[in-house]
Order: structure tokens, then sequence, then C-alpha cells
């Protein structure tokens, strides 16, 4: 008909258009001389408000606002000046800047979350939104040979004195956590989660306040009864470097690194750790163990392990492999690497703490499996069976007193002067001198932050604030002697490569030098976790009542994180790994995706509080977690919202048997 000709014909006439256009900025040769004169003279200063040639598209975003001379004026990004095409679909396969963004569904669409009248680019992207040139907008190449190549293309330079430069490809996803920060996991998001999932699985916020993760548990184990788990020879080899003991452990090397590997250093630092080791086991309290009921079988306790749940958070590996850390592997090492327990603990420690791991730390993150006398004492007895004797033959050296004074002397000499810091060495003897200066290391390094260390309570992280790391002026970051660009990103990913690098050829005292471990992270982790820093910015939440997620739901995606468990479960179309060890689906754990339409709350309050079996095919159980009501509630109203099912069930149900619906049904359930 007329009306769809007529679209037909609008549709044809707007992609001839942009087709001209393009075809004018990318050959003006085409153009006649007529054309040429024309758009000269429609050009000049005096007539280009009539219908210039040149014209600058904009997108004028009154929600968000940019901080120009102290006011707060509306975002304008002119980004689709030069990228025509970025919201048309057809043009996917078009250089920049004429390609569509990609994903259309998710971003810039009308009918996508992030529609570009209402979020723009700039917003998400970074640079300069007012810019109309490659230079001005402020673009940021990713890699050297990008930056050579724009140089000789474009003459690109650096825009000097802009605080926000474009993210470079490689971490265009740290523009998603300004409005997602209360978000556990952003979708479409893969390098970022895999970012945010790393800095809470070694526990960054432990040493830097990070506003996300304020309040978290310490990832480390509660040191209280340390005595009655370990050795002191184990934790000081543990301590100097625990990587001997576990290849795959997430807690970091102190020792032997850039600024204090000298021969010097090392001697120190071994009598540090002698100080640490015995102020923690002086400070232990006991923990009352029960005996072991007989003798367990290594074979049936094997087992158990591999099919009553453990598998959903622990791995037993004794060599590293080559597998690129995901959110599944992080998920499989939620809990420790379980291999070489022989040379750390006892089967009687095994014993107990699987049986109940609240009474050894009331908050710990282990639940209760319920396990029997008899199944405890399998377990632990397999547990127990495996050895590191490498590194328990590790030499450790005897306790140096000169050594021991010298580190007692730099302390004291902080709060004393030298006559009353001498005075007070003078009346130490060697046990109390220990004691002292275990105290004030473990303070110094912060060891408080991932552990639960009675006395350190009310101690302050001892690292930066991260919360709005990268709004970070470039001229607060100390870059010292190091040869790197002077960018947020590149100091970042030198700081995580070399924690301490950059006290290089500076004069600094013994307990003034950084003292930020190393955790060994890949290249890959590294370029994950700057890409969350740069996204910690001081930006304030876009559209936050676009967000419907409330308090409670929010809650129960954390708790569903914190304690893993899409280990074992399907929830939002991820986890159920455990399945990968068990091997067939039907004897697996099911599949959360729509737990929240299917099953009233009550019932599922009562199961999680209770857990009994339902599936007698099913050996791995669902354990018992240390939740209060409220936790729980918040995870079923979390599940409730996932599946759209905001109307709670009616409960208790009553029915009329002889009406037409329930005969119709007892027929339905007959066939």
């Amino acid at each position: 008909n007329m009306d769809e000709s007529r679209k037909k014909v609008s549709e044809l006439n707007r992609q001839l258009n942009l087709y001209t256009r393009k075809l004018k900025k990318i050959d003006p040769a085409s153009m006649s001389i007529g054309n040429k004169a024309a758009d000269l003279v429609r050009d000049l200063p005096a007539l280009d408000f009539l219908n210039p040639y040149y014209k600058v598209e904009q997108i004028v975003i009154k929600d968000i606002t940019d901080d120009i001379v102290f006011m707060q004026v509306p975002k304008v990004d002119r980004c689709v000046t030069c990228h025509l095409g970025i919201d048309r679909a057809e043009f996917e396969d078009y250089p920049q800047p004429f390609r569509t963004h990609p994903n259309l569904e998710l971003y810039l669409s009308s009918g996508s979350s992030h529609p570009i009248n209402d979020f723009g680019c700039t917003g998400c992207h970074g640079g300069r939104g007012r810019g109309t040139d490659f230079i001005t907008a402020a673009h940021t190449p990713a890699t050297e040979r990008q930056e050579e190549e724009w140089i000789e293309k474009y003459s690109w330079q650096e825009m000097e004195f802009w605080s926000t430069p474009m993210y470079s490809l490689n971490y265009t996803e740290a523009g998603c956590v300004k409005c997602h920060v209360s978000e556990v996991r952003i979708k479409e998001a893969d390098k970022l989660n895999k970012g945010l999932a790393l800095i809470e699985k070694a526990g960054c916020f432990g040493c830097h306040l990070i506003d996300r993760l304020d309040g978290r548990e310490e990832v480390g184990p509660d040191l209280t009864h340390l005595a009655s788990k370990t050795t002191k020879e184990w934790t000081y080899l543990w301590i100097k470097d625990p990587k001997s003991f576990r290849h795959n452990t997430w807690m970091p090397r102190f020792f032997n690194l850039l600024n204090n590997s000298s021969e010097k250093d090392a001697k120190r630092t071994e009598q540090e750790i002698h100080s640490i080791v015995n102020y923690l086991f002086e400070q232990s309290t006991p923990y009352e163990m029960t005996s072991l009921p007989r003798r367990g079988s290594i074979k049936r306790g094997e087992d158990l392990f591999n099919n009553v749940g453990c598998r959903g958070c622990h791995i037993v590996q004794e060599e590293p492999d080559e597998v690129e850390t995901t959110l599944k592997t992080l998920r499989q090492q939620h809990g420790p690497n379980l291999t070489g327990l022989k040379t750390k603990t006892t089967t009687q420690w095994v014993y107990n703490w699987i049986k109940n791991p609240n009474s050894f730390y009331d908050d710990s993150r282990m639940p209760n499996l319920r396990l029997s006398d008899m199944e405890a004492v399998d377990i632990a007895a397999y547990l127990t069976s495996m050895k590191n004797e490498e590194f328990i033959q590790q030499d450790i050296p005897e306790v140096n007193k000169d050594e021991i004074d010298n580190i007692t002397m730099q302390f004291l000499l902080k709060m004393n002067s030298e006559m009353d810091a001498k005075k007070k060495l003078q009346n130490m003897n060697l046990e109390g001198k220990l004691l002292y200066t275990g105290e004030k290391l473990i303070r110094h390094y912060g060891c408080f932050g991932c552990h639960n260390i009675p006395g350190f309570e009310k101690d302050k992280p001892v690292g930066t604030e991260l919360t709005e790391e990268g709004s970070k002026p470039i001229e607060k970051l100390d870059f010292g002697f190091i040869p790197i660009d002077h960018t947020r990103q590149a100091w970042f990913t030198h700081k995580l490569l070399h924690p301490r690098s950059f006290d290089k050829d500076k004069v600094r005292s013994t307990y003034d030098k950084l003292r930020m471990p190393n955790f060994d992270f890949t290249e890959d982790e590294i370029e994950a976790i700057v890409t969350v820093l740069l996204g910690f910015t001081k930006e304030s939440s876009i559209h936050k009542d676009m967000t419907p997620q409330t308090v409670f739901v929010e809650k129960g995606q954390w708790l569903v994180n914190e304690f893993n468990c899409q280990g074992c479960h399907i929830i939002e179309d991820e986890g159920g790994d455990i399945a990968d060890i068990i091997g067939l689906p039907e004897f697996s754990p099911p599949n959360l995706n729509t737990e929240g339409l299917k099953v009233q709350p009550d019932w599922l309050l009562e199961f999680f509080k209770y857990p009994i079996t339902i599936r007698p095919n099913l050996r791995v159980r669902m354990p018992s977690f240390n939740f209060t009501d409220e936790d729980w509630n918040s995870i079923i109203q979390y599940f409730q919202y996932r599946d759209k099912h905001f109307i709670p069930y009616e409960s208790p149900h009553t029915f009329d048997k002889k009406s037409i619906a329930f005969k119709a049904g007892e027929k339905l359930q007959e066939m």
C-alpha cells in the first residue's frame, strides 16, 4: 500500500544520505567543482549557520553531567559526528569509524538497557565528548604498535591535561563499574567479572578499603587456635614461601622481593618470620578436639570426598596446570587446594573440622555436610594421606639475638628517643622482644587484613583506599625511577607485576619501604584487575533508578556468591561445576534457574534451615549453613526476583476436591 511504500522510500533516502555523507568524507575527489564551491560558501563563518556542509552531530544527556570549571553541565557527546553507523545493524562489517557498535540488543538501540540517547558514549567509554577530531576526542591506543599506526595515520598524540582519556580497547569494560558498582556480576562483561572475582579471592579489600566490598569476611583462615592446627616449623616455612607448599595458594609472598632480597635483608626477614610465628603461637588458645572413633579408610574417604559435595569448593592437585583463570576455575578453588595436608596438620584436627567447622571459628564460610562419625574419619584419613616431604625438609635458621635486637630497636625508635629506646631494649628478654616485634610486624605487614587475629580487630587497613583509584590524578602516582608510560593503566599493571619495584634506587629506612606482597598474578589476571581499578572512579551511579534490585535482592546475590552456591548449582545460567566431577547431570545438584518461580518460599526456607533428602539417587548433599532467617529470606527473594515472581504463594493451600479443576488435574496426573 501507499503508506508502506512511502515508509520504504523514506528509509532508502535516509540510507542514501548516510552513504553520501560517508562517501564525501572518504573520497572528497568524488565531489564536483560546483559542489565544492557551494560548500565552501556555505561553510564561511558568517553563513555557516544556514546549512553548513560540515555538521557536528551530538547527543545531549541531561541526566549525566560533567564538571566544567566547578559547574555541573549536561554531558555532550559528539562521537556520532564520525561514528555514523554506530547504532545501525547493517554497518557491522564496515571499517571504523562507520562500524556498528557490538551487541545492539544490550547497547545503544532504543530497546536496549543502554539507549544511546540516555547514556551517550563517553559515560561508558571515557574520552572527551565535545571533541570533534581523533586527537581531541582523547582516543587511547591499546598497544605500542597501535600507537605507532595512529601517529603515522592520524598524527595522534596524547591529549594532555584531560583527566578521563578514553579507555583503550582492552580495558573498555571498565566503564561498566560506575553504574553497576553494587552488583556481584555484570552481564556481558567477562573480563571485568574476572577482575572483580580475583580482587575478592585475593582479599585485596583486607588491606585496601573498597566500598563495594566493605564488611566482607577475611579470606584467610582464623588464627585464634593456630597451635592446635599445625606446628611452628610448618608455619615458618609457609610464611617464608607459601607457594613452595601449595602451588596455587592465594597467600602472597612478602619476602625475597625486589626491595628485601639482599643478603642483609634476607638475614633480617628470617628473624622477622621467627617473631611473627612466635607471637601467633604464644597468643593461640586451645581448641578442644574429640578423639577419632576408629581408624579411617583412605579408599572410602576418597570416594566420599568426590561425591558428597567437597569437590564443589575444593580440589586436590599436587602439580600446577596451564588452565587459564576463569570464573569457573575460581569457583573450583573457593576453598584451598587440599594437597599435602599430612605435612600441615593431623587427622584428628581434620576430623573435628569437617564434623563441625563452626566449632573452630564461629564465622567460618565452610558449611556443615552433616557427616556421620564414620564418614568424617574416612574423609580425614584420605585428606591426611598426602604429604609434601620436600617442603618440610627445608632448613629453618636459628633465632639470631643480634638481628632480633636490631628489629626491636627500629620499632622502639619510632616512638621513643634513642636513649629511652636503648633502656627499654635492655629491660626486655628474648621472649619479650619476640612478642613485641611479632605484634609490630603483624601490624606493619597487615596480616590481620586476611586473618582473624585476636587483638587486631579494630586495626585499619594498611593500604591505600581503592574506592576511587581510577580517578586518581596521574601526578599523585609515584612512578619513581621506573621507565614506563605515565598512565594509570601502566602504573597499575607494573604495581601488580612487581609490587615493590617503585622503591628502586630510593633511600628509605627498613620499615618505610613499600610492603605490598606479590600474588604472582598472570598477565591475563593483571589485565582483568586493572580493568576493575580503572572503573573505580568518583562518579556516582548513573540512572540508579533504572536498576530495580532492592537491598534484599543484592544481599541474596552476594550471599550466593560469597558461599559459592554456584559451585554446585546452576544459578543465572552459571555454575553447577561439581557435575564435571560427578559425571552425570541426573546425579548432580539441581538447576536453580527457576527456583523462585516453582518452589513455595515457606517450604524453601524450611529446607534451607533443615535440609532433608529429597532425591535418594543423589549422593551429594545440601550443606547446612550458619545463616539467619534474614539471610535465607534474602536468597529466596533474590530467586523470586530473578524469575520475575513477586507475588508470594498462599499457604496452606486448600482445594475443593469436588471441583472440575481438581478432577481435571486428577485425570491429567493419571495420564
